[in-house]
């Protein structure tokens, strides 16, 4: 499946000072990404209901993403903006190539939990315990998950697997620029773009840039709320 052209360094226009860059992120800048991401999804709800210890949530988060960004860097779809040489902002995207289904998540999921566990043996029982407890909530997000593959009919999809920009440099389009080259790829190569979220608040951005909601689940006892959102390709002006 053919990918969109993005040449790192390309620049465009920022309220900034100067400039702001794209640029694809490369494997010798996995642990710059992935303090951004630790960062910014640092009191993401359902992290936040497994791990309310802040040190196990912060190794726990920088395992997951680490594992995440070694695993689709090398597919060149980890994208970044680079302001004043400082990483702002990063997309995690799974290009069709990557996204082998429910199958592939599991799998990245189960690991996460074998390199938890070695490191904080007492937190892990405490998140199980936590799923367990609204097993409910977790059965239902994984039938969701698993039911993409169905509701795409076999065709090839994008994922949108992570999205954050940095606190000092949000309110100025980076999010939006991180997302415009991706969207507008799969609007021409007419492909569907899917996400999930547990915050209320993305909702309302995500459909602004045409997204729509496919699921959404109730908030159990501990975990919260879940969307499941979908993008069909656009018009092309």
């Amino acid at each position: 499946m053919d990918q969109p052209t993005i040449v790192s360094g390309m620049v465009f226009p920022s309220p900034l000072a100067e400039p702001c860059q794209l640029q694809i992120i490369e494997l010798n800048e996995i642990s710059v990404a992935a303090t951004l991401l630790v960062s910014a999804f640092g009191s993401e709800p359902a992290a936040v209901a497994l791990f309310p210890n802040p040190r196990h949530r912060y190794h726990y988060q920088m395992i997951t993403a680490k594992i995440l960004l070694s695993s689709i860097i090398p597919h060149g779809s980890v994208y970044g903006v680079t302001c004043h040489g400082e990483l702002a902002g990063i997309a995690v995207w799974l290009p069709p190539s990557v996204n082998s289904g429910f199958k592939w998540r599991m799998t990245r999921y189960l690991l996460e939990l074998v390199l938890v566990s070695l490191q904080f043996p007492t937190a892990l029982p405490k998140a199980l315990w936590t799923q367990w407890r609204d097993r409910a909530v977790v059965r239902k997000v994984l039938r969701i998950k698993r039911e993409i593959d169905t509701m795409t009919n076999g065709q090839p999809y994008w994922y949108l697997k992570a999205l954050a920009t940095k606190a000092e440099f949000r309110g100025r389009g980076i999010a939006h620029h991180l997302l415009k080259q991706i969207l507008t790829h799969c609007d021409q190569k007419q492909l569907e773009v899917w996400l999930d979220t547990t915050e209320a608040v993305n909702v309302s951005f995500y459909q602004r840039l045409g997204f729509e909601t496919v699921y959404e689940t109730e908030a159990g006892k501990f975990l919260p709320s879940f969307w499941l959102m979908r993008r069909n390709p656009q018009p092309i002006a």
